[in-house]
This record gives C-alpha cells, structure tokens and sequence, in this order.
C-alpha cells in the first residue's frame, strides 16, 4: 500500500510525500514456514525504512523474509517506508471542487492534469467521486452516474499532456452539503 499526499498552489507542486507499507499476505494452502529474498529498485529515493525484525533481516541491501507456519490469512507487514521529498513521484495532479450554484444545486469539477515531466502517458485512468443521493444529475462524458451507490465515475483512456475536465451537475434537497464527502479515487 502507498499514499501519496501532495500540496499544490495553482499549478505548483509545493510540497509532498510518499509513504508506503509491503505486506505479505500469506496463501490459503497449508500453513508452513517459508523464507524467501528481495532487493529494492531504486533505493536511493528512500529516506527511510522500518523493517519489520520479526519476520526481515537485512544485509548488503538484501531484505530475507523468514514467515512462521501462518493460520490466518492477515497481511503481514514486512517494510514501511518514507520517500524523499526531492524526488518527484507524483504522475497526476488533481483540484476536485463542488460549487454550489443554488440551494438544491451543486457542480462537481476535477481537473485532471498528467505531470509534465512523465514522458509516456497515463493510460486507463478512472475516477470516482462519492457525492451521496440526487434527484436527478447530468454528466459531462465520458462520465456516468449510479444513484444507488451515489457515485460520479470518468473513464480517460489517456491522459499526458492535456487537461481532463471531469464534471456534472446534481440537483436535489441537500445536495450540496454531501457532495464530495470524501477525497477522489483515481485508479
């Protein structure tokens, strides 16, 4: 798992950080104890790294996993890491806003915007924004709008050096209180 958290002013990337956590989850066949090895790529972006010394040793920039017999099938946290601030890993910028333009009115925008320094395109993106229940919304394409599950999705098959506009219009008492409870998911 990894979460990203960036700041931006306008355009500008101004702050961020990447932190992360491998985990093991162990199979549903039988339980036995198991050790295998792995290096990390591109290890000098790290700034720091927690081993987990119940299950990982480290030597030579070797990471050994010694895993006991396992019972259950939980994640087993091997590594959390911190990348370097100096490094930039963010692929995609996004500004998501839900302006309200009447009492029963709300319009939802993102702005999606590949990182300039990529040099392939994203491709298969999909977003998906959780705005809660509607009378009625209009979706700007490629969009779509489930009411059961009250939720905005855009598929962009590509995305480098372009702005996507990501938007729609939802109608409905109480709708611009729960738009856009939650951040955006961007897969």
């Amino acid at each position: 798992a990894e979460v990203v958290n960036a700041h931006l002013s306008r355009d500008e990337l101004v702050d961020y950080q990447v932190t992360g956590e491998l985990r093991v989850v162990p199979s549903k066949s039988p339980a036995v104890a198991s050790e295998f090895r792995f290096r990390m790529r591109n290890a000098h972006h790290i700034e720091q790294i927690k081993v987990n010394d119940k299950f990982v040793k480290v030597a030579a920039g070797t990471y050994t996993v010694v895993l006991p017999a396992a019972h259950q099938e939980q994640p087993l946290p091997l590594i959390k890491y911190t990348a370097s601030s100096r490094w930039r890993p963010v692929p995609l910028f996004v500004d998501a806003s839900a302006l309200e333009t009447s009492a029963d009115e709300v319009v939802v925008q993102a702005r999606l915007r590949a990182n300039p320094q990529l040099t392939t395109p994203l491709e298969q993106l999909t977003v998906h924004a959780a705005v809660g229940a509607a009378d009625s919304c209009v979706v700007k394409a490629p969009g779509t709008w489930d009411a059961e599950s009250g939720r905005l999705s855009w598929r962009l098959p590509q995305l480098h050096a372009q702005t996507a506009l990501c938007s729609a219009q939802l109608s409905g008492a109480g709708v611009a209180a729960r738009a856009l409870p939650a951040p955006l998911e961007v897969h």
